[in-house]
């Protein structure tokens, strides 16, 4: 984020602003200590920056990949378990 950030001629504080993120937050996501924030404000500023979200955050991807795995597994057994109700 850093590098896109100076890239563009930016301050943290002017994306703060721009994004209405806290600085700290925005300070966090750039140092790499954001990673208990929400992907939300990780899009506002790759949106902000014109950036790809994945190319910022790579790490991201692989966090992302598993939550979909592991929301995956979840609706197999809710439906597996619907399944064995109308069955009764």
């Amino acid at each position: 984020m850093r590098r896109a950030r100076e890239n563009a001629g930016l301050t943290l504080e002017k994306i703060a602003i721009e994004t209405g993120l806290a600085y700290a937050t925005v300070q966090a996501y750039e140092s790499g200590r954001g990673a208990g924030y929400s992907v939300e404000g990780k899009e506002k500023i790759a949106a902000f920056l014109g950036a790809d979200f994945f190319a910022l955050w790579p790490e991201e991807r692989e966090r992302m990949s598993l939550a979909f795995k592991a929301g995956m597994a979840a609706a197999r057994r809710k439906a597996k378990g619907k399944g064995d109700d109308e069955k009764k």
